[in-house]
């Protein structure tokens, strides 16, 4: 830095004692070079996002930027993601935008906001046709009729030959709920627990006498169905609609807690799967209101800005 060197920069009558005066103006000159000389270079690696995964070293030393730097580029973070995690996505932000719209990068975007550990992660059409993103980052496509592929993050790829299982979401539903009959429509699915305390499990059912916020309010508010706050489901919704197709509509995001045997599995060996009553939370049996869809998991309304709860 020029003030370090100070006293060898300036001629020997400068720093005479008599004169001593003329090198504290020096140095206070010398102290506002470096000053701006640091922020200059502070702001170069800011914007780049560092080039390296380290604090300091022709990295970054603090991380005041990267929110600003998401904003403009379009990349959300994640609740628990890393600095350093989120900067290198930071880095690849056109590569990521130019793959938006498919699937798989819906898929990816939800595995960098649910890390450090992303769940297994599916989505599904009315058509029957599966994505599915496994915790390694491999993905499958299971179709119908059997044409499906697997990708691995080595680069590799297989076909897929499992028929898979149909989804039947409304057909049944009386009335017929909103968005009946849209081909356009798909699902999310979200294996939980995961990232505790965030997802980690349920909490609260319709008319159990809680209360939406539990005396809480803004971001840390409390939702119905699980104990993920409320600025986690805005989140995932957010990501759903920012990168889906434009003529692509997510109907419902599930968080099923049936990892352990892979409820919702392509390969039709899930106990469950939707009979064509979903459209609706409840429906009546033998004049009896009850629950149409499975308990061991909640269903998110897909639009951002909804009631922070399950339906």
């Amino acid at each position: 830095m020029l003030l370090a060197d100070i006293a060898g920069l300036l001629p020997q009558w400068m720093l005479t004692t008599a004169r001593r005066g003329f090198a504290g103006l020096m140095a206070g000159q010398a102290a506002l070079v470096d000053a701006l000389t640091e922020a200059i270079q502070e702001g170069r690696l800011a914007v780049l996002p560092g080039q390296l995964d380290v604090p300091g070293g022709n990295g970054f030393d603090n991380f005041d930027a990267l929110p600003l730097i998401g904003r403009d580029r379009g990349i959300r973070q994640g609740l628990l993601e890393s600095p350093f995690d989120y900067a290198a996505r930071l880095r690849a932000w056109m590569d990521e935008w130019a793959a938006s719209a498919t699937p798989f990068e819906v898929l990816d975007q939800l595995a960098a906001i649910l890390s450090p550990n992303p769940p297994v992660l599916r989505l599904v059409n009315g058509s029957g046709t599966w994505w599915t993103r496994s915790t390694s980052g491999d993905f499958i496509l299971q179709t119908a009729n059997g044409d499906g592929f697997l990708y691995n993050t080595n680069g590799s790829l297989s076909t897929a030959s499992t028929n898979a299982h149909a989804w039947v979401w409304d057909t049944l539903a009386d009335p017929k709920p909103y968005g009946f009959g849209d081909d356009q429509r798909f699902w999310i699915i979200i294996y939980a627990p995961c990232n505790a305390p965030l997802l980690s499990g349920i909490s609260g059912t319709i008319g159990d006498g809680r209360l939406i916020g539990m005396g809480k309010g803004g971001p840390d508010a409390t939702t119905i169905g699980t104990v993920a706050p409320s600025i986690e489901t805005e989140l995932i919704r957010n990501i759903v609609q920012e990168w889906r197709s434009a003529g692509l509509r997510c109907s419902h995001i599930i968080i099923t807690f049936g990892a352990a045997i892979d409820y919702f599995n392509p390969d039709g060996s899930s106990p469950d799967y939707p009979d064509g009553t979903w459209g609706w939370p409840c429906k009546v049996i033998a004049n009896i209101m009850s629950p149409a869809r499975v308990t061991y998991a909640r269903f998110w309304r897909a639009e951002p800005g909804g009631v922070a709860g399950s339906n």
